[in-house]
């Protein structure tokens, strides 16, 4: 009897210590199934094997994108095509396929053309004011528009431009104003970055609709900035990086708390960018006058080292990464 107690007792202390060895070694922030002590992109999921493990790997031949060629070695720049228009056009996105482009400009449209031809495919007037920022979902599935002349935002299905929730509100006091849109990248969250619009007025926030019912699920608000300038999604959607007055906000998109304030940037933080692999992270700041200039910055996500500068005499105003990170 007593020797089966003791076999019973060792068996349950090795199922408590494996499950309690699973917690502290099973940490895989993307979900690729691969430990972030093993996996090179922590924050991007891929199944690459050859030269690095867990990266994105858009051809499934093992090599990761970084290594495959997907960006020109000599690229001519050549125009394809170009499209006169009688009025501004303020913001642009691609289709995650590359198929389509989506644009926003001052007449309040978002029209959606064939990236190859430019044949308009559909259009829809969001507003009567600029349309001023425009995205599209990563799941192909929504196009988010919005403007800075009104504190809504509209999410319309890509296939048919019909609109999803009516009219999302990004109130969050006087004063304020959209600054950017960013989804995350499985779709199911819409990111509004907000600010003031002057010296006075409330403190801006980021706030995070869910796309499926148009409900707020937080209104984070790093260091208590009042103005941010751009957001976006880590390509595991396990973060976003939020622009501001002079710093860039690391933030958990479970807990929403701050993981890391990257102080570098001199002035505003007009965009930044994830790499798709998400091992960096882009930074492109406004026009500051004690340096004569703005610059465009990388952060390593490893360690947030800021590993590489480019020096402008004017301001930087939009930053992306190519789909190998290069």
């Amino acid at each position: 009897m007593a020797s089966t107690a003791r076999r019973a007792f060792t068996l349950i202390f090795l199922m408590v210590s494996m499950s309690c060895l699973n917690l502290v070694s099973g940490a895989d922030r993307d979900g690729d199934g691969i430990d972030d002590s093993a996996d090179d992109c922590p924050f991007a999921a891929g199944d690459s094997t050859v030269d690095r493990n867990g990266c994105p790997d858009r051809d499934g031949d093992g090599t990761s994108d970084f290594n495959d060629g997907w960006t020109s070695i000599n690229p001519s720049f050549a125009k394809d095509i170009a499209l006169t228009s009688s009025f501004d056009y303020w913001d642009v996105d691609h289709s995650p396929d590359g198929e389509f482009i989506v644009s926003s400009d001052e007449t309040g449209y978002a029209r959606i053309r064939n990236a190859t031809t430019g044949v308009l495919v559909r259009s829809v007037q969001a507003f009567t004011d600029d349309a001023t920022h425009v995205a599209w979902s990563g799941d192909g599935a929504y196009i988010a528009v919005t403007t800075d002349a009104q504190d809504v935002v509209k999410m319309y299905w890509a296939n048919n431009l019909s609109n999803v929730h009516g009219d999302i509100s990004a109130d969050v006091g006087g004063g304020d104003q959209v600054l950017d849109l960013a989804f995350s990248n499985d779709g199911s969250m819409l990111a509004i970055a907000i600010g003031r619009s002057g010296n006075g007025g409330t403190n801006g926030v980021v706030r995070i609709i869910n796309t499926s019912d148009g409900s707020v699920i937080a209104n984070p608000n790093p260091a208590g900035e009042d103005r941010f300038y751009s957001v976006a999604f880590s390509p595991s959607d396990t973060h976003i990086v939020a622009g501001g007055n002079g710093e860039a906000y690391i933030v958990d998109t479970n807990s929403w708390s701050t993981t890391y304030t990257i102080g570098t940037p001199t002035s505003t933080v007009n965009d930044v960018a994830w790499s798709p692999d998400g091992e960096k992270i882009s930074v492109c700041e406004g026009y500051d006058y004690n340096l004569g200039g703005s610059r465009l910055r990388l952060f390593n996500t490893a360690n947030w080292a800021n590993h590489k500068t480019w020096s402008y005499s004017t301001s930087c105003l939009s930053t992306d990464f190519s789909l190998d990170s290069k």
